[in-house]
């Protein structure tokens, strides 16, 4: 699991995200469901919205990461992180 969450953290350090006291970061971040599959999607997100967000400005690229965590956080709270896709 460590090296999904590794994947997560660089993502977000080049978005200028704290990835361990960052408020964008606390939109996603329960206590449930720390697998390793959990923390793979959450990495293939990331990766994929990173990718989707090259040539913006980085404010833009940004944001795009932060709705990214937004969206994981709405999975993780309907337990739709879980299902297999």
């Amino acid at each position: 699991m460590r090296q999904q969450v590794a994947r997560s953290q660089r993502v977000l350090e080049n978005h200028r995200i704290d990835w361990y006291k960052g408020e964008e970061n606390s939109i996603w971040t329960p206590n449930s469901n720390h697998s390793t599959s959990a923390a793979r999607k959450v990495a293939d997100a990331l990766e994929k919205a990173q990718r989707e967000a090259q040539g913006l400005p980085a404010d833009k690229a940004r944001a795009r990461i932060v709705e990214t965590l937004r969206q994981m956080g709405e999975k993780f709270a309907d337990g739709s992180i879980s299902e297999d896709d």
